[in-house]
């Protein structure tokens, strides 16, 4: 995307909290942009069979989203 790319990285700061960074890659520069947080209750409604697949529905659900609405 316009030698744009952005990073998402995962924090767990405690049990029943998940926070998604949106990093945002442009001309050799990092910088946060945004911070999601999911409750664990909001977490469960993306579960699917193990968390590697629920990140990646919340990815596509969530996250890309957010990231074309602030283009």
């Amino acid at each position: 995307m316009n030698d744009i790319e952005y990073d998402i990285i995962l924090n767990k700061p405690d049990v029943d909290t998940y926070e998604y960074e949106i990093w945002k890659r442009a001309n050799r520069k990092m910088s946060l942009i945004k911070i999601v947080t999911l409750s664990l209750d909001e977490f469960k409604e993306y579960y699917y069979t193990d968390e590697r697949t629920t990140n990646c529905r919340i990815i596509d659900s969530v996250i890309v989203p957010l990231i074309e609405k602030m283009r």
